[in-house]
């Protein structure tokens, strides 16, 4: 049972980690966007 406990923490914390990267991304692409916005206008 521990060892299945421990597989299913690992994989949540992959997956956390996984969507927070995607997001942070996200994040600084619309930053990106915004600056350039910013620049030419």
């Amino acid at each position: 049972m521990m060892i299945i406990s421990v597989i299913f923490a690992v994989a949540y914390f992959l997956l956390v980690a996984l969507v927070a990267a995607l997001v942070f991304r996200a994040i600084g692409k619309i930053f990106e966007l915004f600056d350039g916005y910013l620049m030419y206008h």
